[in-house]
């Protein structure tokens, strides 16, 4: 099956985010001429629950994430992954991590330890679930 025939399932499991873009930063993007994207994370009931940066490559075959993270209040709630499955659903590519930050490392840590991890497989690059054995 390809990247996005199981979106609409996956995506279903998750609880409803949205992912606002409050400004585009250009200056010295390393996707240029893409920009860089600053964004807050927020539920169903409009409330911030992280943020997150990305940026699309200029081949346009991946979003490039820089930087994840989920307010500790809402930790546990797969509001993280429910943002990536947005991202992936709004510009219909794959995302590929770039320096994952402290912050980020624990969430791509249990993602990889998920027993969901070959659902979640078809948001990411290939070989970014990957364990090393």
């Amino acid at each position: 099956m390809g990247l996005f025939s199981r979106l609409g399932a996956l995506k279903a499991s998750f609880p409803a985010v949205e992912v606002v873009v409050p400004r585009l930063h250009f200056w010295k993007s390393f996707c240029s001429p893409k920009p860089y994207v600053f964004a807050s994370i927020v539920n169903a009931e409009s409330a911030a629950v992280g943020k997150v940066w990305f940026g699309i490559l200029p081949i346009f075959d991946r979003i490039y994430l820089f930087y994840i993270e989920i307010f500790s209040e809402h930790w546990g709630r797969n509001y993280a992954t429910a943002a990536m499955a947005h991202l992936v659903d709004k510009y219909r590519m794959p995302v590929m991590p770039v320096k994952p930050s402290n912050a980020s490392l624990a969430y791509w840590n249990k993602l990889r330890k998920s027993p969901r991890r070959d659902a979640y497989a078809g948001l990411c690059s290939q070989g970014v679930l990957r364990v090393a054995t």
